[in-house]
């Protein structure tokens, strides 16, 4: 699986059942059991991916994995800062879209995702 850790992204080692959280808009995920585990959000081009992680955040997601819309399986980099912050509360990574189609496939078919994330990172 091809991936990026997103800047600003939280630190900590994460093992977790996978949720497809769509664009993890407030509506969506009221809808969607999410504490505790690692959402899966497809990117939306309407709004900076800053959002969707805070939403998931506020709802108690312990990771997040952004499905890229670049070309060839690449992982979109980017940040999920909103304004100064040094490091957020959860890591995430951004994954290849065809990687994210794959992980969106088992979880519709209700196949138990599971993901091991470990991030490392540090405020000097």
């Amino acid at each position: 699986m091809r991936f990026a850790v997103l800047e600003a992204s939280g630190a900590g080692r994460v093992d977790a059942v996978g949720v497809h959280a769509g664009w993890a808009t407030r509506e969506q995920l009221a809808d969607v059991a999410i504490a505790g585990r690692v959402a899966l959000v497809d990117r939306n081009p309407l709004y900076h991916r800053s959002t969707q992680y805070y939403n998931c955040v506020e709802a108690g997601a312990a990771a997040l994995l952004f499905a890229s819309s670049a070309p060839a399986n690449l992982p979109q980099v980017g940040s999920v800062r909103r304004a100064w912050e040094a490091i957020g509360p959860i890591p995430a990574l951004t994954i290849g879209g065809i990687d994210a189609h794959a992980v969106r496939a088992a979880l519709g078919a209700r196949r138990p995702v599971r993901a091991r994330v470990v991030v490392e990172a540090a405020v000097a």
